[in-house]
């Protein structure tokens, strides 16, 4: 399944190359070769890691810290296919699942790994105390939580809550914020704290009145869609976040995938 990216334009990923992998290693090298060229201008870097991803693929440094079970992520999936299919449950095995959970640990240590190193390096650039910089994620992973595999099938929470980290120690202090928030605020954010402002027609608002106590976070609930999944049954399903409850509608309900208040 691809983005809707794609249905507008087909072309996108010859244009963009994105379907050559790089390691995290090769982004390291890449990214912090560009920034030292032009450290002296204000700039914008988005950096996409694919290290955390299916097939889950650790090197064997980190795969050995999370699981001792020899077989591939390929294996695993074929394995779980022969029960599940296309569809939602089935007779899937725990220790395929919990192996499969190993192999997504050891990647994302891994990745956790190398951002350390990146971070290291523009340190050493001079660039990491006054530069912003946002560390976040397009999905989560299922693995089983509610009868399925991998992302961008349901709108459950192993799926939707993705790690949002923001430093810029110029203004901000460390803080955790628990409040629900949506990656539609990142862009309005961003042009806050760099003193842009922010266009009426943008769909988020800045998180910083929310991390600085100053003023109000405007969103008064937070929202999920997905649509067009006719091999899971399903047409649209929309999530409503507030507070401490989540109302999840799938259209058309299914026996396997309800809607329902959590």
């Amino acid at each position: 399944m691809k983005g809707a990216i794609f249905t507008f334009i087909p072309n996108i990923d010859k244009i963009l190359d994105i379907n050559t992998f790089r390691s995290s290693d090769e982004i390291n090298q890449k990214a912090l070769k560009w920034l030292d060229k032009n450290k002296g201008s204000n700039f914008f870097l988005f950096l996409h890691y694919i290290g955390a991803h299916v097939p889950y693929s650790p090197s064997a440094e980190f795969r050995e810290k999370f699981t001792d079970d020899a077989r591939s992520s390929e294996e695993l999936e074929a394995e779980y296919k022969k029960s599940t299919g296309l569809k939602r449950y089935g007779n899937v095995s725990r220790d395929v699942v919990d192996t499969l959970i190993g192999l997504y640990d050891a990647e994302i240590a891994e990745l956790d790994y190398n951002l350390n190193l990146f971070f290291e390096g523009i340190g050493e650039l001079g660039l990491k105390d006054n530069t912003i910089i946002i560390i976040m994620a397009d999905s989560g992973e299922e693995f089983y939580e509610h009868g399925s595999f991998k992302h961008g099938r349901t709108l459950y929470q192993e799926d939707v809550h993705v790690p949002l980290l923001i430093y810029y120690p110029k203004r901000l202090e460390p803080k955790i914020v628990k409040d629900p928030v949506s990656t539609l605020d990142i862009f309005p954010t961003v042009l806050d704290m760099v003193g842009i402002e922010v266009p009426g027609s943008v769909d988020g608002f800045s998180l910083a009145p929310l991390i600085e106590n100053n003023g109000s976070y405007e969103r008064e609930f937070v929202k999920s869609e997905l649509f067009g999944l006719p091999e899971y049954e399903t047409r649209k399903q929309t999530a409503i976040i507030q507070n401490e409850w989540k109302l999840i509608e799938v259209e058309p309900e299914t026996e396997a995938m309800p809607s329902g208040l959590y």
